[in-house]
């Protein structure tokens, strides 16, 4: 069972580091199979949104030393956020909705986090020649 674990983790550090070549990837398989470009695409950027959450935690662990790491600080920016948005639902129509709620939150982090890879990225790369 520990063979599956580390071939699951290892599956997950790839695209995890390379996240919108799997985006990609999400997208022709949906596409192919279902032949639906807005299932593909809403799918695509769900799947991604969870994959640029764990490599902008650990690009914000290396680049800043701040006492909470990185993942703890996007869920509670994410918790924030759902916060926010139900607040303004329930003011606008006397109720909130979660599940609109928690799949506007997740669109929305796709948006941050995919800038804040690029910036990330960009960042470690002139670090690295820097360094050189």
């Amino acid at each position: 069972m520990q063979w599956l674990w580390q071939w699951f983790m290892q599956i997950y550090a790839f695209f995890a580091v390379v996240p919108f070549i799997s985006f990609v990837i999400i997208w022709f398989l949906v596409i192919w199979v279902s032949r639906d470009r807005k299932k593909a695409t809403a799918l695509s950027v769900d799947i991604t949104t969870f994959l640029l959450v764990g490599s902008v935690s650990v690009m914000m662990d290396k680049l800043f030393s701040i006492s909470i790491k990185g993942f703890w600080l996007i869920a509670l920016l994410l918790l924030l956020g759902g916060g926010l948005l139900g607040s303004a639902q329930n003011r606008k129509y006397g109720k909130a909705d979660p599940k609109r709620i928690m799949r506007a939150v997740w669109r929305i982090s796709f948006l941050a986090l995919s800038v804040c890879y690029l910036i990330f990225v960009v960042i470690i790369l002139v670090q690295s020649v820097q360094a050189a």
